[in-house]
């Protein structure tokens, strides 16, 4: 067999010359085979689902924290007072929605994943 052929055509040749295998063997060993590639499709559709949800939510963060700081400063400038840094520095640091580097944190990790995934479809020549 060419390289170039698909795994699962690989896959039945093999299987069908193996005659220590009955049919019902056989057909066992296909369907896990195609349940593993059904598997492994859904889960990087979802992954990329979820990085794409990881975006947003970070964009959402980023743009809250620009609205409060924009307000912050109005109330500065307004009463004349120097709130801004000190409310802004206790938000960051009490506040888990102002925390970007867990989000950054949590996109590395599933990127991570994302390429683990990769890898075991390139391994099994099922490609991204």
């Amino acid at each position: 067999l060419g390289a170039a052929q698909e795994p699962l055509a690989q896959l039945d040749l093999a299987l069908e010359n193996d005659s220590a295998l009955s049919q019902d063997d056989v057909a066992h060993k296909k369907r896990k085979h195609r349940d593993r590639k059904r598997d492994l499709d859904g889960l990087s559709v979802e992954i990329h689902h979820l990085l794409h949800d990881l975006t947003l939510l970070r964009s959402f963060v980023e743009v809250n924290r620009a609205a409060v700081r924009k307000i912050l400063k109005k109330h500065d400038k307004i009463t004349r007072t120097r709130t801004k840094d000190l409310v802004l520095g206790k938000l960051v640091e009490e506040r888990s929605i102002f925390k970007a580097s867990k989000l950054n944190a949590l996109r590395t990790d599933t990127e991570r994943f994302k390429s683990k995934v990769s890898k075991d479809r390139l391994h099994r020549g099922w490609g991204w």
